[in-house]
């Protein structure tokens, strides 16, 4: 048997309610009428059902006894279409607890909460070598794979991540990883590496962005933005005031995000993949003040 629970308003006017919720889309499936004066309606949103009876009285209070909390696939648009027509409590913001969420009252003042699920940054453990592993080859492989010889791809690959590998770098005091983790599953990550720093960087306290990557699937999604502002956090944390880091030559996607977020260009290095020498972009940024973002 189906068992669902659907909560229900008592509001002074459930007629003028259901049309406002019709306004940021809601349905209205069925309502009851009794002497011209509707009593109670049945609402839907997406999968999500909303029930409004009469005899619910105007209030004032900052917050009322029942709040509704909304998901929905694309927090941004929600945003948009919902906020013009509702008082807003709190804008869109990242929780700690994994949503993007804004909050507006509706017109009888209850709070109502549009959010999104996104990925956690948290710091990485030893515990995650294994995950990082797979995100790691997987993230290079999806970058650089189509511009890189096969063998070589394999031998980079092979020397420069597994569980083993990533194990050491988890214990490593001089290497602090960041990941990014979605229902169980890492989606993203960063990692910063103190150690030897090229003669054209000479911006004091470096500190390396040695890696910086995030699944095909959460581009141009905002993840990116909302994980380099962890590595500048956790950049001043460890005391670093300038970041720096190597971006092959050929990936303009990554060096043109790279100048969005403040770094410029001042010099280069080797990087080899597999037998190839190839020729990386050296950028640097001031640790100071925020990442810039898209």
């Amino acid at each position: 048997m189906t068992r669902r629970a659907v909560p229900m308003l008592h509001v002074p006017d459930v007629a003028a309610t259901a049309r406002w919720y019709e306004s940021i889309g809601f349905s209205v499936d069925r309502t009851h009428e009794a002497c011209g004066e509707t009593l109670w309606a049945h609402l839907s949103f997406g999968e999500s059902a909303l029930m409004l009876s009469a005899g619910g009285r105007p209030s004032d209070a900052h917050r009322r006894e029942v709040d509704l909390c909304i998901h929905v696939d694309d927090v941004e648009a929600a945003f948009a279409a919902v906020a013009p027509l509702a008082e807003l409590v709190e804008p869109l913001h990242d929780t700690e607890y994994g949503m993007r969420e804004f909050i507006v009252r509706d017109c009888n003042r209850f709070w109502m909460t549009f959010g999104q699920p996104i990925p956690v940054i948290r710091r990485a453990t030893p515990a995650d070598a294994a995950a990082l592993a797979e995100l790691a080859a997987r993230t290079f492989r999806e970058t650089f794979g189509a511009d890189n010889r096969p063998e070589d791809l394999a031998m980079h690959l092979a020397t420069a991540y597994g569980p083993e590998q990533q194990g050491r770098e988890l214990e490593d005091a001089a290497i602090a990883t960041l990941v990014a983790e979605q229902e169980g599953a890492l989606v993203a990550f960063a990692q910063l590496r103190r150690g030897h720093t090229p003669d054209c960087v000479t911006g004091p306290s470096p500190i390396e962005l040695w890696r910086f990557y995030v699944a095909a699937a959460w581009h141009g999604r905002g993840l990116a933005q909302r994980l380099m502002a962890r590595v500048f956090d956790a950049a001043r944390d460890g005391g670093a005031a300038t970041l720096w880091l190597g971006v092959w030559e050929r990936n303009p996607r990554a060096i043109a995000y790279y100048r969005k977020e403040g770094f410029t260009d001042v010099g280069s290095h080797t990087f080899v993949v597999g037998t190839d020498a190839q020729v990386d972009r050296i950028l640097t940024r001031p640790v100071g003040g925020e990442a810039q973002g898209r």
